[in-house]
């Protein structure tokens, strides 16, 4: 799956699906098929050893939808993408918890008690974009100044959040693919790679200038559409 980054804010969160499962499997004219225990065919263009042809059949989902995370899911997901226990995420005025009590109706949660919300919103409130990016920011903030501290978990960083040089460019990358893995279970292609790196065109002249783009590159990655929705 492949990634584009936009930051969320301002209107309501939206996302649209496509799937395209192909069928069958064709040979070229002249291919050798060579028969299997199973009776299906292959063949090898290049010489190489033989591999069974036969795929499973896929089956289309009866309820083919996403859905957005819910608040929970949202904590512990970024809680172990980013190696920072839960209550740690993030802290209006650092006292309050974002997700149990400042944000938890836009992101989806319930508070029966003490403001008789018994069920989730049945849709996003026009203050849920806000929401999201602000646990997020809070989230990737922590995780980057825990890493320029020398608790490195993700980001490998110059000193202080000093400007890259050619060595600590390479370690800016390796940084990335650790971010993919953390959040997006996958590693990131060549092409989201370099928009990444290209997001350090815009922080360049900020007093840390690796500190804030390692904010902003775990903040696209992390409010993505296929970070945020499962």
């Amino acid at each position: 799956m492949s990634l584009e980054f936009k930051a969320i804010g301002g209107g309501v969160l939206s996302i649209a699906l496509s799937a395209c499962l192909a069928s069958g499997n064709s040979s070229a004219p002249g291919d050798a098929g060579v028969s299997t225990s199973d009776g299906s065919t292959s063949s090898d263009h290049d010489g190489g050893p033989v591999q069974d042809a036969a795929v499973p059949q896929l089956t289309e989902s009866e309820f083919p939808r996403v859905k957005l995370k819910s608040v929970d899911v949202l904590r512990t997901d970024l809680s172990d993408a980013l190696g920072i226990p839960a209550d740690r995420l993030c802290k209006e005025l650092d006292r309050y918890d974002c997700f149990d009590a400042v944000h938890k109706i836009p992101l989806g949660g319930v508070e029966p008690y003490e403001l008789g919300i018994y069920t989730p919103l049945p849709e996003s409130a026009a203050t849920s974009p806000i929401a999201v990016d602000r646990v997020v920011l809070a989230a990737c903030r922590e995780r980057v100044d825990r890493d320029i501290a020398g608790d490195i978990v993700i980001f490998d960083l110059p000193p202080d959040g000093a400007a890259l040089t050619a060595t600590s460019t390479k370690a800016a990358e390796e940084s990335l693919d650790r971010l993919y893995k953390g959040v997006l279970r996958r590693r990131p292609e060549a092409r989201e790679l370099e928009h990444l790196m290209k997001l350090y065109d815009d922080v360049g002249g900020e007093p840390k200038p690796s500190r804030a783009w390692a904010i902003l590159a775990c903040f696209a990655v992390a409010t993505s559409k296929e970070s945020l929705f499962y």
